[in-house]
């Protein structure tokens, strides 16, 4: 069939209308496809603020607890619990006098909060995880760290003394291994992750 022989069956102004119908929809379905677009960045743009407003603030000192809490359920099980006790009474001796050196060291030793918290400030004046934390988060070494990424080193020493606490790793080794397998290993160091997660 030629094209004359179209225009014979069909008149020239039906042909035009289907030409005329057929643009439109190809117009139709372009601008529906914009608008889907725009639609679709207007949601993406809302679910993000909304996502941002959702998410609850970092709270680096209450996960550094909880992170000290998990800490003291391990490590006054440590192999060499017994030796660090007699550091602790020879240190103190110089000020304390041995007897209450060794009353003092024996407290502490007792004491998983106090213990656990001298272990990691290395000081005999820091005695609660609160003082502790407060301190460690405003640390020099946190000067650039953004408040979500202390949340998540805090978060991951945690989970790996829950995971020494499951496998009965913490009467198997002594303090120093188990405060350095907190912080992770290889793939897993906890620095790493977190700066992954939280893009610091």
């Amino acid at each position: 069939m030629t094209i004359f022989e179209v225009n014979k069956i069909f008149p020239k102004n039906f042909i035009n209308s289907i030409y005329f119908i057929s643009l439109m929809i190809v117009v139709n379905i372009l601008s529906c496809g914009n608008t889907n677009k725009a639609d679709y960045q207007d949601n993406y743009n809302n679910r993000l603020i909304f996502s941002i407003l959702m998410t609850p603030t970092p709270d680096p000192k209450a996960k550094c607890i909880a992170m000290m809490t998990e800490a003291a359920n391990c490590l006054p099980s440590a192999t060499d619990k017994s030796t660090i006790i007699t550091a602790l009474t020879t240190t103190l001796t110089s000020s304390l006098g041995v007897t209450l050196a060794t009353a003092a060291a024996s407290a502490i030793g007792s004491d998983s909060v106090k213990y656990t918290t001298i272990l990691y400030s290395g000081s005999v004046t820091i005695l609660d995880y609160s003082t502790y934390c407060d301190t460690a988060v405003n640390s020099i070494l946190f000067k650039t760290a953004s408040e979500g990424y202390k949340e998540c080193l805090y978060q991951c020493q945690k989970d790996n003394y829950t995971n020494n606490i499951n496998l009965n790793q913490c009467t198997q080794k002594v303090t120093q291994n188990l405060i350095t397998d907190s912080l992770g290993i290889g793939q897993n160091l906890c620095t790493l992750k977190c700066i992954k997660v939280t893009n610091n």
